[in-house]
């Protein structure tokens, strides 16, 4: 029988084994050697080891967090599920965890959102290994993506597809509960004009201020202001009556009859026309009713002359 032979036949004999303390020294070492930020748990969820990666993630020093169950700080509501899971954990039936995404108290009180699997150790008595990914970056970029992807990219308000989401919202939330909507729609005066004279840097520039006149003249953060295309603006006001509306209308019309004054090399006065429409009592069978009831009274305030607030028929 050749060498080779030789070695693959040879096993391991019982008393070669490292015994269990051993065992757990090794995983234990194994553990604290791994760059991700990993947790050591008994089969009962009990923190045995943080290996440095996740002390430096979740600021906890090892004496305030070991031998405490690791659903002590995952947030609710996956919480209550990783406690009766690990009540139910044993040798025969360990909790093992595909990743998923939690949310971890810090030392600091910060809530971190986190990827964490769970894997069965089958070392000595048994141990499940926890591993943790910092989700934070992935959050922003992603929170980032969405405001871009609502957001009109010249005046920082709302663009169109996000009122429109927000407006069925709002219609369907306030005829619930029977509070009045109300929307204006808001359209620049002269607008080809102030462009052709000035240029479209200008006018660029004079549709900025306007955003951030509207902006300025909305209620609170329930409400929504957008730029709902070229020269046309809206504004949402949910549980808003038409004699607040019209009040928030005459503070955007104010706010732009100051305009001309913060435009350099411009000489002209910058004035809107507005639209307003409110459901309170069925008036109108949809929100798209409602936003065609404003758009038209907007476009009767230009035929009346313009620089004017209109409530629908």
């Amino acid at each position: 029988m050749n060498a080779s032979s030789t070695n693959k036949n040879a096993r391991i004999e019982p008393h070669e084994l490292p015994d269990a303390a051993n065992q757990q020294d090794l995983l234990q070492m194994m553990v604290s050697q791994l760059q991700d930020a990993a947790i050591l748990l008994t089969l009962e969820g009990e923190i045995v080891q943080l290996n440095n990666a996740a002390i430096e993630l979740l600021g906890y020093a090892p004496v305030q967090i070991e031998s405490e169950h690791l659903h002590s700080i995952i947030r609710a509501p996956w919480k209550e599920t990783f406690a009766y899971r690990f009540e139910n954990s044993d040798h025969h039936s360990p909790f093992v965890q595909p990743a998923v995404e939690v949310e971890l108290l810090a030392a600091n009180g910060e809530g971190l959102p986190l990827s964490v699997s769970l894997s069965f150790m089958p070392i000595a008595e048994g141990y499940l290994l926890a591993n943790l990914r910092d989700l934070r970056t992935q959050k922003a970029e992603l929170r980032k993506l969405a405001r871009l992807a609502a957001t009109d990219p010249l005046t920082g308000l709302a663009n169109r597809r996000t009122f429109d989401e927000r407006l069925t919202s709002a219609w369907q939330n306030c005829t619930k509960q029977h509070y009045p909507i109300s929307v204006i729609v808001i359209d620049v005066d002269y607008f080809k004009q102030f462009n052709d004279r000035y240029g479209h840097i200008r006018g660029d520039h004079c549709l900025q201020l306007i955003a951030e006149a509207i902006a300025n003249s909305v209620p609170d953060d329930s409400c929504l202001a957008a730029r709902y295309g070229g020269e046309e603006f809206a504004v949402i006001l949910p549980a808003t009556s038409a004699s607040t509306a019209q009040k928030v209308a005459g503070s955007i019309r104010n706010y732009i009859s100051e305009l001309c004054m913060k435009m350099h090399g411009v000489d002209s006065a910058v004035s809107v026309s507005q639209g307003i429409a409110t459901e309170i009592q069925g008036q109108f069978r949809s929100a798209e009713a409602l936003l065609f009831a404003a758009d038209t009274a907007m476009y009767r305030a230009k035929m009346e002359g313009r620089d004017r607030i209109n409530f629908s028929l």
